[in-house]
């Protein structure tokens, strides 16, 4: 979850292994929403005994906002009674425990509008379902504007998203630590990045800047706070990995468009093609992500200035 920083500002943190509890402020209006982002492991992996204490602790705690994986299925039961549409019409025993003990809230999948239909929220070759689930008080609903299911190629599980008023919680900056180089500690800086990489493989950004930032700290440069813009692409996506991604894209358009209730073969061909699609892109995802940070890597490693040093982490 992120956090609008030029509209919220967040007033009180807590966490378990559990859940996270959020209240943040409207900068604007002065406005405060509690959130509990909550992740329940999948049976076998949590004793149930503990399941029922954690909802009801967050019950206790009272967020206006809950969403998370519960994997619980509640097919297509709402609170108080009511129903709502499902493509998931299984309610499993922690479907019914979180529907018994979280009275006073409202599902948004399948209710609000942009999934109206009840999407998925979990594919895989085993089956599909909707566990990802997103609660938002009853008494405060007309206050939620849409709620999405959005597509995921790196998951089976699909993100979810809630737009209440006319704020969505999610932030288009954040904070970096920026590295002030000086080229006459460019030996020992190189000194540092070989020592502290040693054999290991550099798979991801927060990999490398782990790598960079420590090297720069043992060679005695320092670093500055920078505001940083989010990238909505991978760093290592070229016109065959859109390619695949569209397509796969296309794929769980076609998927959701299936009705499993009025034709059970034509939903089992669309989900397949669908995590073919995604099988493919991650396929080809992986290679290219681990030659580009090859290549960066090399490219940090030859680098005569600062202007080159930078070059080669933004290009």
């Amino acid at each position: 979850m992120c956090v609008r920083r030029n509209r919220f500002k967040i007033l009180k943190y807590s966490s378990t292994s559990s859940y996270i509890i959020l209240t943040v402020q409207n900068i604007k209006t002065s406005q405060t929403l509690k959130i509990c982002f909550s992740y329940l492991a999948p049976y076998g992996s949590i004793d149930e005994s503990e399941v029922e204490s954690v909802i009801e602790a967050i019950k206790v705690l009272s967020p206006t906002l809950i969403m998370g994986d519960f994997n619980a299925r509640v097919g297509n039961l709402n609170f108080n009674k009511e129903t709502r549409s499902s493509k998931d019409m299984i309610v499993n025993s922690r479907g019914a425990k979180l529907l018994s003990k979280l009275d006073g809230y409202k599902i948004c999948n399948g209710v609000a509008t942009g999934d109206l239909n009840g999407d998925c929220t979990f594919v895989n070759k085993n089956g599909s379902s909707v566990v990802d689930l997103c609660l938002y008080s009853n008494e405060s609903f007309s206050n939620v504007k849409s709620f999405e299911v959005l597509n995921s190629e790196l998951s089976h599980h699909m993100p979810i998203k809630v737009t209440v008023g006319r704020t969505e919680l999610r932030s288009c900056a954040y904070s970096v630590q920026r590295i002030k180089w000086k080229n006459e500690l460019k030996l020992k800086f190189l000194q540092q990045l070989h020592k502290h990489r040693g054999n290991q493989s550099v798979n991801s950004f927060d990999q490398m800047c782990s790598l960079l930032y420590k090297s720069a700290n043992s060679a005695g440069l320092q670093t500055e706070s920078r505001v940083g813009e989010c990238r909505s692409t991978l760093l290592w996506e070229d016109p065959e990995l859109k390619r695949l991604k569209s397509n796969y894209r296309f794929c769980v358009k076609k998927f959701r468009q299936c009705d499993p209730f009025r034709n059970i073969e034509s939903f089992a061909q669309c989900k397949n093609n669908m995590l073919y699609a995604k099988a493919q892109y991650l396929e080809i995802s992986q290679a290219k992500k681990e030659k580009y940070f090859k290549s960066l890597y090399l490219k940090i490693i030859n680098c005569k200035n600062s202007s080159e040093f930078w070059s080669a982490l933004l290009s």
